[in-house]
This record gives structure tokens, C-alpha cells and sequence, in this order.
């Protein structure tokens, strides 16, 4: 029944999702399109790192 299958979290059938960017702040500046997921991808770790900072956890090792 419905309930038992809401129950289970329908794991049997989990379908995962890929990103949408559409739903994300767009870019300032605008960025050309071959360059927008890695920039994407840029402003994501630096707000973790500045989120990280303001709770009082480690950031990411120097990386680049």
C-alpha cells in the first residue's frame, strides 16, 4: 500500500537527480558558458569556506 512504500523511503526505486544550475544567484559577472559550472563550482567552496569561518570549523586545505 501507499503507507508501507512511504514507510521504506522507496528505496528500491530511488531515482537521484543531477544538478540544476537554473536554480541558482546567477553569476556576477556574467561568465561564458564552457567556464560557468567551474565558476559555479568556485563561488559554492568559497561560501563554504566563509560559512566554515563564521562557525568556527577548519577550512578547505589550500588547494590551488
Amino acid at each position: 500500500t501507499g503507507t508501507a512504500r512511504h514507510r521504506d523511503g522507496g528505496a528500491n526505486e530511488f531515482q537521484p537527480m543531477n544538478a540544476n544550475f537554473g536554480l541558482f544567484p546567477l553569476l556576477q559577472p556574467p561568465v561564458k558558458k564552457k567556464q560557468r559550472k567551474a565558476a559555479y563550482a568556485k563561488r559554492a567552496l568559497d561560501d563554504l569556506d566563509t560559512w566554515l569561518f563564521r562557525v568556527g570549523a577548519e577550512g578547505r586545505a589550500n588547494t590551488e
